[in-house]
């Protein structure tokens, strides 16, 4: 961290703070922070980390109130259906106690919730912070009375209301896929995802797999897009198409995935088998942060939708995992 601080004209705290992914630490020098982490190829102890975390988390503060989990998939229980939903709601409802708060689901729905009931529901329980979960296919805005509560956006689905968001850093994460596999002699990639995936990042995946190859490269390599049934029907015939030597997805390889000839490498975080390459998340972590940008905005009684949100994209860790290096 030392060296970190050093080349970069900052703190250590500060450094310390960023790894760690604190809201406190400005946007920009947290992925600057990130990145050079990453070049230097820093590794947090991870003794202290579990200490640290330990500490923290094994403290239980008094009751504050209640937080909602809300969602507005047709059913009660859709958003189940998204992982990464599933994952952030499970540790959000462990670690809220820890800072005095409950978590409990809400749905938003026009016809047996809508909303303006549910902020009735909501106000009578004393609800003053709102998650917000994935969206369904084809839903990019919640429309509800945002007067009175603290927002955090769970996920880059959400584009309107415009508020404080914890994301994966696709962008990061992607650029950080195509550099390793260039520097394990791979120079032939393709970016494949599915329909829901791109339309929820508009363009960001893709922008981030062109410039990285033209950066690493020296000239584009194709993007594909397909929906989520014809999926894995149609990877083999693009990558066929490109003499492709390996793959970038958003979805996770079929199980019979082992005998096809190039590596299949997720960017999302999720999903993808322990023994293949991929970027991993912690969704904890992002909990976690989602969680301290929540207490922080209640405790200063900042409610309603912000002129200028916080938005923090945390980026992953690359695992090689067998990843085979190329001559």
């Amino acid at each position: 961290m030392r060296q970190i601080a050093k080349q970069l004209g900052v703190s250590i705290a500060t450094v310390s703070r960023a790894l760690n992914h604190d809201p406190r630490v400005k946007p920009e020098t947290r992925e600057r922070i990130e990145r050079l982490a990453e070049e230097l190829g820093y590794e947090p102890d991870p003794a202290l980390s579990a200490l640290n975390a330990y500490r923290h988390e094994s403290q239980r503060h008094a009751f504050r109130g209640t937080l909602a989990w809300l969602t507005n998939y047709p059913e009660p229980e859709g958003w189940r259906s998204v992982p990464t939903s599933v994952r952030l709601h499970d540790h959000l409802k462990d670690l809220a106690p820890k800072r005095g708060y409950n978590l409990d689901e809400f749905w938003l729905n026009a016809d047996e919730m809508p909303a303006r009931r549910l902020d009735q529901v909501l106000r009578s329980r004393g609800v003053r912070g709102i998650f917000l979960s994935s969206l369904p296919v084809g839903v990019n805005e919640i429309m509800f009375p945002w007067e009175g509560y603290s927002v955090v956006s769970l996920s880059e689905t959400v584009q309107r209301p415009q508020t404080h968001s914890i994301q994966k850093s696709t962008y990061f994460d992607v650029r950080r896929c195509v550099r390793r596999l260039v520097e394990a002699g791979y120079r032939r990639p393709i970016l494949a995802v599915h329909d829901r995936f791109h339309r929820g990042m508009q363009g960001v995946h893709q922008g981030a797999f062109y410039a990285a190859t033209q950066e690493y490269l020296g000239y584009d390599c194709p993007c594909h897009v397909a929906p989520i049934a014809e999926f894995h029907q149609r990877v083999e015939g693009w990558a066929r198409d490109f003499q492709a030597d390996c793959l970038l997805s958003s979805l996770a390889p079929p199980v019979d995935y082992e005998s096809h000839r190039i590596p299949w490498i997720g960017f999302t975080g999720d999903l993808h088998p322990s023994h293949q390459a991929a970027i991993v998340h912690d969704f904890r972590n992002l909990a976690k942060a989602a969680l301290d940008i929540m207490v922080v905005k209640i405790q200063h009684s900042e409610f309603g939708l912000p002129e200028a949100p916080l938005i923090l994209r945390i980026a992953g860790k690359w695992t090689e995992n067998g990843l085979q290096r190329r001559s």
